[in-house]
């Protein structure tokens, strides 16, 4: 059911109504959904939380769920009741006033429902306990089919919380099982695979993910990184270049496929990228950016320019041994020896790598044959 923006500023003040705090809220969810709301909404406000728990909810599918959980719980709001019965027409949640009026009759009378209350001989008090226990009927019949996907899922995402990835899979797939057309149990079952290293398997998952919707910037982005790793460079650009299509204002999805252009030695490219990066992120300087452009720079044999970025790099992370080695290679090329000399000394004292410790120690070496 898609929400339109009346509905979910009505549905989120009725919310607030029903549910004044947190605590209220997350015993709602974790009572009937088997939710966990901090994992969905987090911190903030109570606004900012029911407005984030909406949100998801529509995007997952799952808002009709959450609405029977409210009414189900808070059955005497009249806010909460408002706003289900103003969505009923467009949906199928029921909640004690919507149920079928079939004729109810009584051993003993034989009397239909209606007369029985023109009678007075069931009152208004077991007009409400007879709707609430055919709500709580009907819910408790639904809510095992249709939320335990969710509850995979929400297990799934606890569990690659604590980058407990093998037990994240096992629910992510059980989801899937249960719901085949379930996007983001795909997207996330790829980044856990992904930080097994398990890049085939992640770049199924993620192709499952865009499959199913095709407007999903993180899926292709993380299809590329996984592209990436596996080298396959023009795949990886592929991807990234559509997640900038979907999200234009994506800094790690140009950084990326600057390293993937670097990958193919695309100079110009890969600067491009790296400096879009870096202007949409002002004031979050990433030291890897400036280190990478000053990679790129290098690469084409720019040393005052590579010298800059790697400068920068250092400003922004000052124990940075790559940075120091290949500030130290530009000034060695521009043949400004004492320079080197000294970045590679540096790049001595910072690194435990034993592969950069030998370049370094190999580099002096040279620069002091050249010097006799």
């Amino acid at each position: 059911m898609s929400l339109s923006g009346e509905q979910r500023k009505q549905l989120q003040s009725a919310f607030i109504d029903a549910f004044p705090n947190t605590e209220s809220l997350e015993q709602m969810l974790s009572f009937g959904l088997n939710i966990n709301l901090r994992t969905i909404a987090g911190e903030g406000s109570l606004q900012d939380i029911v407005f984030k728990l909406i949100q998801t909810a529509e995007a997952q599918g799952w808002i009709e769920d959450l609405i029977r959980a409210a009414c189900s719980k808070n059955p005497g709001n009249p806010n909460l009741q408002a706003i289900a019965q103003t969505l009923e027409p467009t949906s199928k949640i029921r909640h004690k006033d919507s149920f079928p009026q079939q004729p109810i009759t009584n051993n003993i009378y034989k009397l239909p429902f209606n007369q029985l209350v023109k009678n007075k001989l069931i009152t208004g008090g077991t007009i409400l306990l007879i709707g609430l226990a055919g709500f709580g009927l009907y819910y408790s019949q639904k809510s095992n089919s249709l939320n335990a996907p969710f509850y995979y899922y929400s297990q799934g995402l606890a569990h690659k919380e604590k980058n407990e990835w093998d037990e994240a899979i096992k629910d992510f797939t059980e989801a899937i099982n249960l719901k085949p057309n379930y996007p983001d149990a795909y997207y996330n079952r790829g980044l856990a695979h992904k930080e097994k290293n398990e890049w085939d398997e992640a770049i199924k998952d993620f192709t499952e993910a865009i499959n199913l919707k095709s407007n999903y910037p993180d899926a292709y982005y993380n299809r590329g990184l996984a592209h990436k790793e596996k080298n396959e460079w023009d795949e990886a650009i592929k991807d990234f270049t559509e997640a900038i299509n979907l999200k234009p204002n994506y800094p790690d999805a140009y950084y990326n496929r600057g390293l993937a252009h670097k990958g193919k030695n695309e100079w110009d490219e890969a600067i491009k990228d790296f400096t879009e990066a870096i202007n949409l992120k002002p004031n979050y300087p990433d030291p890897n950016v400036y280190y990478n452009r000053g990679l790129a720079y290098r690469g084409k044999n720019e040393w005052d320019e590579a010298i800059k970025d790697f400068t920068e790099a250092i400003n922004l992370k000052p124990n940075y041994p790559d940075a120091y080695y290949n500030r130290g290679l530009a000034y060695k090329d521009k043949g400004s020896k004492n320079e080197a000399v000294k970045d590679f000394n540096k790049t001595l004292t910072l690194t435990d790598n034993v592969f950069l410790k030998q370049k370094a120690i190999q580099r002096l070496q040279e620069l002091d044959l050249t010097t006799k």
